[in-house]
């Protein structure tokens, strides 16, 4: 479309001007971003292609953070391309620069994109490994809104391995907190 073709054309000229700036860090976020339009486009080689060249920018100014973000999407890339082994080890390089910053929001995500792509594989024991670990941190940051979801993949899990009392039991638990999270956005829309 032609917003996709606007972005594209923005991008490039603020590559362009980062790299005259020699701004390295910016010009990372411009190869960032362009990865990015081309992930959500499903155009996932062109994708990887300019989230690797926003990758060798930050990996060169030791910039953690877009790193971390980076090995992310570049795992999402290869997982919906079907090279799960791959996105297991961007995912985990994801994990450890979370862990190292002290990220505890970076460590859940990541622990969440590993489970999931070890449920897509059916290493449903993995999966549940990394969904508790994901679990009990969301729990520390008291992250309500992630919470049921967590509750949902692991009563998928125990679904897949065909124990049905305890994926009724998480799955229940995530209905009843996704119900009180819904009933409080409701009051505090009606009271405005």
């Amino acid at each position: 479309s032609s917003d996709n073709d606007n972005a594209v054309r923005y991008n490039n000229q603020l590559i362009d001007i980062w790299h005259r700036l020699a701004n390295w860090k910016e010009l990372g976020n411009a190869y960032h971003d362009l990865g990015r339009l081309y992930y959500y486009l499903s155009l996932y080689n062109e994708a990887l292609a300019y989230l690797g060249k926003a990758h060798r920018y930050w990996e060169e100014i030791e910039y953690k953070w877009g790193l971390q973000i980076n090995y992310r999407y570049e795992g999402v890339c290869y997982r919906n391309q079907g090279n799960y082994m791959v996105s297991l080890e961007k995912y985990r390089h994801s994990l450890d620069i979370a862990s190292d910053r002290q990220d505890d929001i970076g460590i859940a995500i990541s622990f969440l994109l590993i489970g999931w792509n070890y449920y897509i594989i059916g290493d449903y024991n993995n999966a549940l490994n990394s969904y508790n670990r994901e679990l009990s941190m969301r729990k520390e940051q008291k992250d309500e809104i992630h919470i049921p979801f967590t509750y949902t993949n692991i009563g998928l899990v125990f679904f897949q391995q065909e124990d049905y009392n305890k994926a009724e039991e998480y799955l229940e638990i995530s209905a009843k907190m996704q119900m009180e999270i819904d009933s409080i956005i409701t009051l505090k829309t009606l009271s405005y």
